[in-house]
């Protein structure tokens, strides 16, 4: 419960508890137990995670639950499963149980507005929960979406939702913003839309998102010194989905090199986090989508190796991530995927010639990304941004707006989850109404030119599909 319930919020613990006349569900017990052994510290004795997925399956398969909830509880929780690699085609997989909860929540109508009763929160968690992951899902297999919330009208998750309203509901609240972000922006990223108005408007969500942040969720303390919080395990892992989202939002192909610094900063965040990660002995405990996340940051750092102040730095950075993938994958096949592509692009593109114009520096725009960041935990900030570039007074940009109407983020108790179609927008900034309610985005990854034959595999494994609009392309 301590490493799954964060992300998915939907189990009642009185419904593990035999008490009275009431026992369990045994589907939704076996459910269970496979999340927490797929986090667990150590082998289970005498039992596997596959035990406890062979179990919840056949109890699935033959109808032996009646509670059309406690289905789709259990089948969010087989998401931890996930044994093959997104590749392959069984019916195992996160996405294959997806689609298979969502079809369930079509049918009790979970994606409709659900009346004030006893279970309208449980039933906009449970929602939402399966929202996020479908988003992530889309976001590391570069696939279509199977939710269009277009179709839905269901509130977005609030504090309200939760009977105890604490870390642990803004923690929900604040992660299916992130999950709907990258969703979005990896859609426009594979319809190749991801230019003008939308570029602005998630620029704008993305800046929002973070300075929306409730105090104990952000990777540093607010003010102009800036130093590291308290390390907070979670607060981690969700802040690795903001530095990944300006990944994917600046990283795209049209940007060319004029984005170079903005992706190898964040980059450099997710890898000091995963460094934290290692020494901590804490990747067990990540779950499948980690794959997908760090490979987006080590080909981020591959651009690094194309200028000389950063290739040593860039070649620690990425040994981090294929450390950090290696581990990943003892539990999520997805990671071995992962793991040999990066180690196939970094081979390739460290014969790359160095090009011959300095070392990128963050523009003044791009700083009011990490504005509320500091040097620690990120190596490459000395190089990128300067030990004095952030202060007090920062430019007014087409941020300004934005920054301004957020000002009270250090006091913020989120009603509401940030939509990221509702913008403050500057006078400055054309229309940004998007022809989605809830679209976010696709396109490449920052700043690696020159011609280099294509060596990926045909098969979408976990993250490969930023590869490719950079080989159609020609970019390298």
């Amino acid at each position: 419960m301590t490493f799954c319930l964060p992300w998915m919020p939907i189990v009642e613990r009185s419904w593990l508890e035999e008490k009275d006349h009431f026992k369990p569900s045994p589907l939704l017990l076996q459910s269970v137990f496979l999340a927490g052994s797929r986090v667990a510290s150590g082998l289970l004795p005498n039992i596997s995670s596959e035990d406890f997925y062979r179990r919840a399956k056949a109890l699935f398969y033959c109808g032996y639950e009646k509670n059309r909830i406690i289905n789709i509880v259990s089948l969010c929780l087989l998401h931890w499963w996930s044994p093959a690699g997104p590749e392959e085609l069984p019916a195992d997989n996160s996405d294959f149980w997806l689609s298979i909860g969502v079809r369930y929540a079509y049918q009790v109508g979970l994606h409709k507005q659900p009346t004030d009763g006893k279970h309208a929160a449980l039933k906009r968690r449970i929602w939402w929960t399966l929202v996020a992951r479908d988003c992530m899902i889309s976001a590391s297999l570069g696939r279509p979406r199977t939710i269009c919330l277009e179709d839905c009208d269901v509130s977005p998750p609030s504090l309200r939702d939760f009977s105890v309203q604490g870390p642990t509901s803004r923690l929900y609240v604040a992660y299916v913003g992130i999950c709907q972000i990258m969703g979005d922006i990896a859609e426009h990223r594979m319809r190749q839309k991801l230019s003008g108005s939308p570029r602005v408007q998630f620029e704008n969500a993305l800046y929002r998102w973070v300075k929306d942040l409730p105090p104990e969720l952000r990777l540093f303390h607010h003010g102009s010194e800036r130093t590291l919080s308290s390390y907070n395990f979670q607060a981690r892992q969700l802040l690795i989905h903001y530095f990944v989202s300006l990944v994917m939002l600046f990283g795209s192909s049209d940007s060319q090199r004029k984005h170079t610094a903005t992706c190898l900063l964040a980059s450099s965040f997710i890898c000091g986090i995963f460094q934290d990660f290692l020494a901590r002995g804490e990747l067990r405990y990540l779950r499948v989508n980690f794959a997908f996340l760090s490979l987006a940051a080590g080909l981020s750092q591959l651009t690094g190796y194309r200028y000389s102040a950063l290739r040593s730095l860039a070649e620690h950075e990425i040994d981090v991530i294929k450390l950090s993938l290696q581990e990943l994958s003892v539990k999520w096949r997805s990671a071995k995927g992962a793991l040999k592509s990066l180690v196939d692009v970094a081979s390739s593109m460290s014969q790359q010639p160095q090009w011959p114009e300095p070392c990128p520096k963050l523009s003044s725009t791009a700083l009011l990304f990490f504005e509320d960041f500091g040097p620690e935990l990120c190596e490459a900030w000395s190089i990128l941004v300067g030990q004095d570039r952030l202060s007090n007074s920062l430019p007014t940009t087409s941020l300004g707006a934005c920054r301004a109407a957020t000002d009270h983020a250090e006091h913020f108790e989120p009603s509401t989850s940030i939509d990221p179609t509702v913008v403050v927008e500057p006078p400055s900034v054309p229309d940004m109404s998007f022809d989605s309610p809830c679209a976010f985005g696709h396109q490449g990854v920052d700043g690696l030119h020159g011609q280099v034959a294509p060596f990926w595999p045909g098969w979408d494994s976990s993250g490969t599909w930023l590869l490719t609009d950079l080989n159609d392309e020609g970019l390298w």
